[in-house]
């Protein structure tokens, strides 16, 4: 590898594994606030949380050890260490089970099949294409010939993935804004839905942008190793867009003494006699109004 190339690839890393760190503190302050204000989320919802938080963990050690391995050791450099190669599947489990999750909440949403299938497909189509790299990597160790020969595929990954973003962002949008045009008549609940349209754009749009850029920087220069921190970022930007998702709830149960209920993500204890069952209602969100003045009180 020759001299440039090796100054690129290391500050490539540099700038990656430091934006990642910095993320990774945004993340667990978000995990905090999650599991402190919502402790009786359905364990499925927990767990999943759970494990990307793991995946947090060890993709900063991974990128950590990489970049140390390159830093240090000369004789390495160039190559793929195993960090790398876990580093590879540890990023799109955990985007696909992001995405899984989001595809689910469409289903719940809109009670029909086929885009949520659609969007689970490809979350296991680009993990399947992951593992076909991995084995790649593993025959070779050469991290420039892996990427001669992958090329196409990573291509395809990082198209994939963005393409799966903007279908769950679009449907997601679409859903809410058909149920918006149901409660015209609810100033309240028109407040809230424009809210979670403004969040579920912001979310969506910045994990497919960054797989837009990603793709777009590899396909000009892919050994300009400029794409390498937006891949690192990439991950981080999944596990920030579920945890946002899950710790909005507070701030719309809070908008002007309403509540929104999500029926994937109902607590386990919300069957109190205080509150109306809303399993039998398809929406896309059920905004239940709990008072008719600021005078009547909310609901706990």
């Amino acid at each position: 590898m020759a001299s440039t190339g090796v100054s690129r690839l290391l500050a490539a890393m540099e700038i990656g594994t430091l934006v990642s760190t910095a993320l990774f503190g945004v993340i667990i302050t978000q995990a905090y606030i999650y599991y402190g204000r919502f402790p009786a989320d359905l364990r499925a919802i927990r767990a999943m949380v759970a494990f990307v938080m793991c995946c947090e963990v060890v993709t900063t050690l991974c990128t950590a050890h990489w970049l140390y391995v390159y830093t240090i050791s000369a004789n390495q450099l160039g190559k793929t260490p195993w960090s790398s190669e876990v580093l590879l599947i540890i990023i799109s489990c955990e985007a696909a089970c992001v995405q899984i999750f989001f595809a689910y909440r469409i289903y719940k949403f809109s009670e029909h099949l086929f885009i949520p299938a659609l969007c689970t497909l490809l979350s296991l189509l680009r993990v399947t294409g992951n593992f076909v790299i991995l084995v790649g990597a593993l025959q070779t160790h050469i991290l420039e010939d892996v990427i001669m020969k992958w090329g196409w595929l990573f291509d395809a990954d990082w198209g994939v993935a963005a393409l799966n973003d903007l279908i769950i962002a679009g449907t997601l949008v679409y859903l809410l804004w058909r149920q918006r045009n149901n409660v015209q008549e609810s100033p309240k609940t028109l407040a809230i839905i424009d809210r979670i349209i403004k969040w579920t754009l912001e979310t969506g749009l910045l994990t497919s942008l960054a797989g837009i850029i990603t793709l777009v920087l590899f396909v000009s220069d892919r050994h300009g190793w400029i794409w390498f921190p937006w891949w690192i970022i990439q991950g981080r930007l999944f596990a920030i867009s579920l945890l946002a998702s899950l710790n909005s709830r507070q701030t719309l149960r809070a908008m002007d003494y309403c509540t929104v209920p999500i029926p994937l993500l109902r607590s386990a204890d919300n069957a109190t006699p205080s509150r109306r069952s809303d399993d039998d209602i398809p929406a896309v969100i059920v905004a239940k109004m709990v008072g008719t003045s600021e005078s009547t009180g909310s609901e706990p």
